[in-house]
């Protein structure tokens, strides 16, 4: 009887959680259809950004060693070949 129980309740689970992955997304805001829209800030401070003349950084969080002859490996080189190709530092 217990077993009966546990399996009826995680089936139920597993539905459950089925619908509400299928379910219709909620709205993102409850901002009204016909308010400007916000674009213009965004582009200004685009354009701050690339008008920058400092150098940038980036880093790369990997899961094994540049060395492991794959996917970090790959991540590396691909890093190293744009690097290189923008003319940056080593």
């Amino acid at each position: 009887m217990y077993r009966k129980w546990i399996l009826l309740v995680s089936t139920l689970l597993v539905l459950i959680l089925a619908v509400a992955a299928c379910a219709a997304p909620a709205p993102a805001s409850d901002a009204p259809a016909d308010a400007p829209a916000a674009d213009a800030p965004a582009a200004d401070a685009g354009e701050a950004a690339a008008d920058s003349d400092g150098p940038f950084r980036i880093a790369i969080v990997m899961p094994s060693s540049t060395t492991d002859i794959a996917w970090s490996q790959a991540m590396y080189d691909a890093l190293v070949a744009v690097q290189t190709e923008m003319g940056g530092e080593g």
